[in-house]
């Protein structure tokens, strides 16, 4: 919110910085420009949040009334967060891409809230879940860690998702794992025109008497 203010050239009216003003043009001016502020942050504020800030008058009213809300980090939440990062399953996803964008999304939520978990624990998370086709994967992984032992070097998260973005490529051009969109024809009822009934025209042929 206040990237934006600042963009729009409202942040010292929005923090309240500006001096005092003398002069009635200027008062008035200053006035104009704290209503300009408070709407452009009131447009960017979901319907479901406005009733906290309909009683404000100034911009910095509204900047304080959220910071008291959810300035401060919800413990609970981030139980929840973290609840939530350890029960991801790849199986719930069509591809280990959405799979892994939402891994990084939690991930990053927790990060803000101070608690973060460093690249070696989240690729260590995700390969105990890999199952079925990433199976060789994984085990080549953990094998070639210990053949390496100290001298073995832990990709970074980025480096990790590459790789396995590129495994789930090559298992695809395979076909040692499915498309979703594969897999919506291959579940899609076909009809089977070969042993589909003929019609019989019998009844339509006029019969003729010899």
């Amino acid at each position: 919110m206040q990237q934006l203010l600042q963009s729009c050239g409202l942040c010292r009216v929005f923090d309240d910085t500006v001096a005092a003003f003398t002069t009635e043009k200027d008062k008035y001016l200053y006035a104009c420009k704290q209503d300009e502020a408070l709407g452009l942050i009131a447009l960017n504020v979901a319907d479901n949040l406005q009733f906290h800030i309909s009683a404000a008058t100034a911009p910095k009213e509204v900047w304080e009334k959220f910071e008291s809300l959810f300035g401060k980090i919800n413990e609970f939440k981030l139980i929840q967060l973290d609840h939530e990062l350890n029960s991801l399953s790849p199986s719930d996803f069509p591809s280990i891409e959405e799979f892994l964008s939402k891994f990084k999304e939690i991930h990053s939520q927790l990060k803000v809230g101070g608690r973060t978990k460093k690249d070696d624990e989240c690729i260590y998370m995700i390969l105990t879940k890999l199952k079925g086709p990433f199976s060789v994967f994984t085990s080549t992984f953990f094998s070639t860690m210990d053949a390496l032992d100290t001298q073995f070097k832990m990709p970074s998260f980025e480096q990790f998702y590459e790789r396995l973005s590129r495994e789930q490529a090559k298992l695809i051009s395979l076909d040692v794992m499915p498309t979703s969109n594969h897999a919506l024809v291959a579940s899609s009822p076909k009809k089977d025109w070969k042993n589909k009934p003929k019609q019989s025209y019998d009844k339509h042929v006029p019969s003729h008497n010899m």
